[in-house]
């Protein structure tokens, strides 16, 4: 098993394996933590998500505490596209430091999909997959969250946002 995907619920058992495995949580709080809405679910999805919410925390950040590595996730089409930064906050507020959270979004996201020989630090011969922002992440790890403050980002080593000019990157002439 190389990875449980959410864990809301994960136990003392499930953690001691997952430690002992060197298998990776990725919790996808962003979903987790989205109240439920009785308008566009059924009443008993609304009280499941919320009967799930109540031991969302304790679960995940126990299994923080306990060691078990971390690699940030999302369920792309749950959440808004393009907010996926957001976890990283959520991985802080559920125990993280916030440098141990950047690091589950980037080498432990690639060491997961074993792709670490490619991505997830910047070294020689690696892609460049770089996010520029003139934001402390180490201070104000939550501002991440919003695009604004993401200046700059390269992918493979070509320029995709750059925020200091007014068209971007790769668009127009």
């Amino acid at each position: 098993m190389r990875s449980i995907e959410h864990g809301y619920e994960i136990d003392d058992k499930a953690i001691e394996l997952m430690l002992a495995k060197g298998s990776f949580l990725v919790p996808t709080l962003s979903t987790g933590t989205i109240p439920p809405d009785p308008a566009k679910a059924a009443p008993y999805a609304v009280e499941k998500k919320l009967r799930l919410q109540e031991k969302l925390y304790g679960c995940v950040s126990k299994a923080i505490s306990a060691g078990v590595k971390v690699a940030l996730g999302t369920d792309a089409g749950v959440c808004e596209h393009g907010i996926n930064l957001t976890e990283l906050g959520h991985l802080v507020d559920f125990g993280m430091s916030p440098m141990d959270a950047l690091v589950a979004g980037t080498l432990n996201a690639a060491k997961l999909l074993q792709l670490e020989d490619r991505v997830g630090s910047i070294e020689p011969g690696k892609d460049a997959d770089i996010v520029l922002t003139g934001v402390d992440p180490l201070g104000s790890i939550h501002a991440l969250a919003d695009a604004k403050n993401i200046d700059i980002v390269f992918a493979k080593g070509r320029m995709v946002k750059d925020l200091r000019t007014s068209v971007p990157a790769g668009v127009g002439a």
